[in-house]
């Protein structure tokens, strides 16, 4: 069902029907998909970051956590198609960022595939309402993508004073941060999914910690000066030593947009951690209205609510910012999931954003596609055990300026990972290879590649990688 005039008519309208059942004399539970943009693996002070989250680290402690979980696109955009359809860039069509500027008309795979599954066409269809709040960084519009109720904001921009766009095309313009729209348009949201007496999936989207459009991370002064320098730990991997990895991350931006920020003073890099988790804390506190919402609306007992990161963030590590490669700090997120029937755990999985789409679905009792790559978590969040796959692919489609970003896959394990750089222009000439120990040396500083000693092992790991990759391929 399609929102027309607004979302209170229709939303009203769907209190006559009766809710579906997913099992005999049982309701289906609600769904809440929180997604914070750019929140690196130790981002909650709960996880180990150094700056205090009390609201979400209150979530946190009441639900089962993935410490092993990733992205497989470190990517604003690409991440966030995945986590709708369970499925990998180079299957849902997906796998770049869209033109920021109107009329750039760039040929970029930034569009769902025609007849792809989305996650909330398949809800809706099973009965739910649908909504979502916050960032949409993709070309399809988010109600033609299964979201009855819309309140976004789009691309990567400032944090205050933002207009939202509604499922009508309306603007809703905001005063005030805009962590604070989110939350007001997401509570509304609740309510009146609560109101209606139906199962309901809504999909929040933070825009902190995002650096906004002028390269930086606004905070109030107040709130930087409670995050003292002795707080933050430099990484180990700031020398910036490149042995043994790739020469075209000399000239990559990672490494030369770092140097733009003056990374080769560690000085600037504390103002740059301090100045991140600012606006960790200022999401945090900000966020305290939408959980508040949910105790208020009695949903804690009948709704799953999963954290995650979209991808992570470099502060200095190996002398880079940003994302988009596969080491450790772009690809590790945080996620964990809370519940009915969930206690706080910690699981071993090797949980991915592909991940999300077929869990919802196995607890909503809806069908899950074959098409779908991704494998529920459920038994996962139950037990904390399990074995769902003992590595996960890393696939990332080279940036418009194919001379510095070529074309990288990576295959991690519980304790190796395995990435290939290609050569500039092709997806199957490899020209570069790199192996870690993850176990020993979990800031992948050495290359075992060419090691005699690794020889057996970099084998065995090629030859699964290929399997994944031909996987890959065949689902498309």
């Amino acid at each position: 069902m399609r929102l027309n005039s607004s979302a209170t008519i229709v939303l009203t309208a769907l209190l006559s029907c009766e809710p579906q059942a997913f099992a005999a004399g049982t309701r289906q539970p609600n769904f809440i998909v929180i997604y914070a943009d750019d929140l690196r693996a130790d981002g909650l002070s709960g996880l180990g970051g150094p700056a205090p989250t009390p609201n979400l680290d209150r979530l946190l402690a009441r639900s089962m956590r993935f410490p092993h979980a990733m992205v497989v696109s470190p990517l604003c955009t690409p991440s966030r198609a995945q986590l709708l359809t369970g499925r990998y860039s180079s299957q849902n069509g997906v796998a770049e960022l869209p033109p920021e500027k109107p009329g750039d008309t760039a040929p970029r795979r930034t569009r769902f595939n025609a007849g792809e599954p989305l996650l909330p066409e398949l809800l809706r269809a099973g009965g739910y309402i649908t909504g979502v709040v916050g960032k949409w960084h993709i070309d399809n519009a988010p109600e033609t993508c299964g979201f009855d109720f819309v309140r976004t904001v789009y691309g990567n921009g400032d944090y205050y004073d933002q207009s939202y766009t509604d499922e009508d095309g309306r603007r809703h313009p905001t005063t005030g941060h805009v962590e604070d729209a989110n939350a007001a348009f997401g509570s509304e949201f609740l309510a009146h999914a609560h109101a209606a007496k139906k199962p309901f999936f809504l999909f929040y989207n933070t825009r902190a910690p995002h650096m906004d459009s002028r390269y930086s991370w606004p905070s109030e002064a107040a709130t930087r000066a409670r995050l003292s320098d002795e707080r933050f730990h430099l990484p180990e991997t700031l020398d910036g030593s490149l042995e043994g990895k790739p020469s075209y991350l000399e000239a990559g931006r990672n490494r030369t947009q770092a140097m733009r920020y003056g990374y080769e003073d560690p000085a600037r890099v504390r103002q740059h951690q301090q100045e991140y988790y600012a606006t960790i804390v200022e999401l945090d506190a900000k966020i305290q209205r939408l959980l508040d919402a949910i105790e208020r609306e009695d949903l804690a007992d009948s709704t799953y609510i999963v954290f995650m990161g979209d991808n992570g963030w470099f502060l200095g590590e190996h002398l880079f910012t940003s994302k988009v490669l596969a080491y450790e700090a772009s690809v590790r997120v945080p996620l964990f999931i809370s519940g009915p029937g969930i206690g706080p755990g910690s699981s071993v999985e090797l949980a991915t954003n592909l991940d999300i789409a077929p869990t919802l679905l196995d607890w909503a009792g809806v069908a899950v596609p074959d098409k779908v790559y991704g494998r529920s978590l459920r038994s996962a969040v139950s037990s904390g055990g399990g074995a769902l796959r003992n590595a996960v692919l890393y696939e990332m489609a080279p940036a418009p300026d194919t001379a510095r970003n070529p074309f990288i896959q990576a295959l991690r394990t519980d304790t190796m990972k395995l990435i290939r750089t290609y050569r500039t222009g092709s997806e199957t000439d490899v020209e570069f290879v790199e192996l870690y120990d993850l176990a020993r040396d979990p800031q992948e500083r050495h290359n075992l590649a060419d090691y005699p000693e690794f020889a057996a092992r970099l084998k065995e790991i090629n030859e699964r990688m290929d399997q994944e990759i031909e996987a890959v391929a065949r689902g498309r």
